[in-house]
């Protein structure tokens, strides 16, 4: 009979899984990788990877998954903010602080091999645009909370606003991925800076972070 795998060593095995096969897609892309690839990056027999994933289509889904739930987690601690401008610091912060300068290019090229065969794939291009979803709306939300707090001038549109946050986010990645040593983190940090102090309203309380008393 067959010892049973305590579910923590499944998890901790599940986990070494996705990394390995999330540093193999940052080199070699999705379409090109290979289970047996994944597997040698663990020394582990390709027997092994496939009893924890069916394929390469399952890992991605677990990634997904895993993305969208820290995502998730994220977006619900900056709900509980203050302010708006609390919010969007410290998402600017986390964002940064999550990578060095050799993970933030490992992450974009990963996770751009997925953008680009999610192209062509209808369900790899579902869970994809499900956790941009869940950002977007995180982010209209909360752009929507600053302008009813009169944080946020009115003018400004809570979807253009996220739409915009997105857009500055992917360019960025895509730099990252393409430029070696190329310091992501903190061009991130500076486009927070610029885009933060630009929507802030000229009276009323300021939901800039830096710029705590009211403006006449």
């Amino acid at each position: 009979m067959t010892p049973r795998v305590p579910p923590e060593y499944e998890e901790f095995r599940r986990k070494q899984i996705l990394e390995a096969a999330w540093d193999v897609f940052a080199e070699r892309g999705y379409h090109a990788a290979t289970m047996r690839e994944i597997a040698a990056r663990l020394d582990l027999s390709t027997g092994v990877i496939y009893n924890y994933f069916k394929g390469k289509e399952a890992i991605v889904a677990a990634l997904h998954e895993r993305s969208l739930n820290s995502n998730a987690e994220l977006f619900e601690r900056l709900a509980q903010k203050e302010t708006a401008g609390e919010a969007l610091a410290s998402l600017f912060e986390e964002y940064s602080a999550c990578v060095d300068l050799g993970d933030s290019r490992k992450h974009a090229r990963a996770n751009l091999s997925l953008v680009a065969e999610a192209l062509s794939q209808e369900e790899l291009r579902s869970k994809t645009c499900s956790i941009y979803d869940l950002i977007r709306k995180a982010l209209s939300a909360i752009a929507e909370a600053g302008i009813s707090r009169k944080e946020v001038s009115s003018a400004v549109d809570p979807a253009a606003f996220a739409e915009l946050m997105m857009a500055v986010f992917t360019g960025l990645q895509v730099r990252a991925a393409l430029t070696d040593d190329w310091d992501y983190a903190y061009y991130l940090r500076e486009a927070g800076k610029m885009l933060l102090g630009n929507i802030w309203r000229d009276s009323g309380p300021s939901m800039h972070p830096d710029k705590g008393a009211d403006r006449a």
